[in-house]
């Protein structure tokens, strides 16, 4: 049998939850090691842990892991919820710069760098720098789960809390950005945040204000001039296909902002 080993971890990425046959309901959950290496913790059924071990971005967790049963990639880890502890949350404010030496530890590149290095050794999360955000774009999809998915959903856990109703997003989102090789690429957002933010607007001014809404948070708010926008990228199992797993976007450092270079490097 494995054995365990105990990390502490600094949550940087949740996704918006989806069905599974397995565990009901997942999320898509990442972070940093004090030492500045990615884990992604899989399964993890957010909405359904107990209260004291709710947890969300940016908050330092304390818990076992075990290598995962199929996973290949380097960064995957079996969490063991029943010694989960959840400690102190980064603050956006008083704690941004620890938040941005942890993310600056982490390597930087190119969207065809991380696809690179998929190819190379399945590496699966990593930062990409936009150098320019053109658009947030949207399609619709189907508003309902599937019969598999409303299946899955359906079961009962009888050891985790009942979470409320997971609602399908209706739209696709995905960023249209100029990466830092000059091309221009387009990636699926796939954020906790974008997810809750349509929900909420749509349930306040109807689907097409929500849809505003969500571009100009994530086009007009994340991706302005004075912000030090990066995108968490992650890659969908067992696929080198990547996607827009969170965002990091603080405001530019002065160094930044008045043009002294890069401060993290390109990682490449």
């Amino acid at each position: 049998m494995a054995s365990s080993d105990r990390r502490r971890i600094l949550i940087t990425v949740l996704t918006y939850p989806h069905p599974s046959k397995k565990y009901q309901e997942t999320v898509c959950t990442a972070g940093i090691t004090e030492d500045g290496q990615w884990v992604r913790l899989y399964p993890l059924p957010l909405r359904s842990l107990p209260k004291e071990q709710q947890l969300r971005k940016w908050h330092w967790v304390e818990l076992g892991t075990l290598p995962p049963t199929n996973d290949v990639r380097p960064e995957s880890r079996r969490p063991l919820l029943d010694n989960l502890v959840v400690g102190a949350r980064l603050d956006p404010v008083k704690d941004r710069e620890e938040r941005r030496k942890l993310v600056n530890l982490l390597p930087h590149r190119s969207l065809l760098g991380w696809e690179a290095a998929y190819d190379l050794d399945k590496t699966s999360l990593g930062v990409l720098v936009p150098k320019q955000v053109l658009d947030v774009e949207h399609e619709a999809e189907d508003e309902n789960w599937t019969e598999a998915d409303r299946s899955a959903l359906s079961q009962l856990n009888l050891f985790a809390d009942t979470p409320r109703t997971l609602h399908k997003i209706p739209c696709r989102f995905r960023y249209v950005f100029k990466d830092e090789d000059g091309r221009v690429r387009r990636l699926t957002i796939r954020d906790w945040e974008l997810g809750m933010l349509f929900l909420k607007m749509r349930e306040q001014h109807g689907e097409t204000e929500a849809i505003r809404k969500v571009k100009q948070k994530y086009l007009d708010q994340i991706c302005a001039a004075d912000k030090d926008t990066r995108f968490f990228v992650g890659t969908m199992y067992p696929y080198n296909q990547w996607m827009v797993v969170g965002t990091f976007w603080p405001p530019r450092s002065n160094a930044q902002a008045s043009g002294q270079g890069d401060l993290f490097g390109s990682g490449d």
